[in-house]
């Protein structure tokens, strides 16, 4: 605890003073849900969205609650990363499979919709993968969040012609456009 703080505040003490804010914010709590399944801790950014409100009391901040297993399982494919810059090797190829599966086993919902939405997608590309006006080819399409979460695991990945297609020939459920569609 910070040697600032005066006074000693209860975590479940709801207040509306700055001090109590910042004793409360800066407090190590940890403890469980009700569910004893997930931990619960204290934001550490807590104290940038209180600044935030107090400069602009205009801006909107939601803040999210994950399950436990979700955070972990993102923490321990970033820390698979760490120091990876782009996909080059096998073994990159290999965290990126993990990514995928991943991504299925934690999103369900999402991986089916996509799942759904590929035909459509696959039946607009007829003509080799090409748009109408034959500007642009579609090679591939993933998911929203499978696409950021591949973003943050390899930060310097360079989406360009040679890799979309190692892509989509590794992973063919991503082919969309194209010859043999």
């Amino acid at each position: 605890m910070s040697s600032w703080l005066k006074s000693q505040a209860s975590p479940d003490q709801a207040t509306t003073s700055t001090d109590n804010v910042d004793l409360l914010l800066s407090s190590p709590l940890t403890g469980w849900d009700n569910n004893m399944s997930d931990i619960v801790t204290v934001d550490p950014f807590t104290p940038l969205y209180t600044y935030e409100k107090i400069t602009n009391p205009e801006k909107q901040l939601v803040l999210r609650a994950y399950k436990k297993n979700l955070v972990e399982g993102v923490d321990r494919l970033v820390e698979k990363g760490r120091g990876r810059q782009s996909i080059t090797t096998e073994s990159d190829w290999a965290l990126l499979e993990e990514i995928v599966k991943f991504f299925i086993k934690e999103w369900p919902h999402e991986w089916l919709d996509y799942k759904k939405t590929i035909p459509d997608i696959r039946q607009t590309r007829k003509s080799g993968g090409y748009n109408s006006n034959k500007e642009m080819k579609y090679v591939g399409a993933l998911p929203n969040r499978l696409e950021r979460l591949i973003k943050v695991i390899f930060p310097y990945q360079h989406w360009n012609k040679e890799f979309v297609n190692k892509l989509v020939k590794r992973f063919k459920i991503f082919k969309v456009g194209g010859e043999n569609n």
